[in-house]
């Protein structure tokens, strides 16, 4: 069982699905660390969705704390590659475990734009877990 878990939460992707496969392998009492990064653009309404990521994460928060985990949560700004800054949360959290769902994308898009989660998984301090979205 895990102690130290980061779950990282795309904006808009699924929450609850990763809060609950990460709860699965965690121990009792574990820290779970709940993170969205919002990419910084040209719109500029990244406050907006920050604020709308953060009160989401934090329903998820106090979900959590009620089953007994210790849990805590973070919305960051970034403008460059999730899966890398991802990576560098892992390792300032310290944790055991990392819990990231995946996105189907074609082979074309991967050769192109690169993947967030083959970053993960091969910059990854520790093992990670993943979602695959539904078929």
């Amino acid at each position: 069982m895990f102690e130290q878990i980061l779950i990282g939460v795309k904006e808009d992707g699924p929450l609850d699905e990763l809060v609950e496969l990460a709860t699965s392998v965690a121990s009792a009492g574990a820290n779970i660390h709940l993170a969205t990064l919002v990419r910084v653009g040209n719109d500029g309404d990244e406050r907006l969705r920050a604020d709308r990521a953060q009160e989401r994460l934090d329903g998820a928060v106090r979900s959590l704390e009620g089953q007994g985990f210790r849990s805590a949560s973070s919305v960051a700004f970034m403008a460059a590659l999730a899966g890398t800054e991802l990576v560098r949360l892992a390792e300032q959290r310290g944790a055991d475990l990392m819990v990231v769902g995946l996105v189907k994308r074609s082979r074309v898009g991967k050769a192109l734009l690169g993947s967030d989660a083959q970053s993960v998984l091969l910059g990854a301090p520790c093992p990670v877990l993943c979602l695959r979205p539904d078929a």
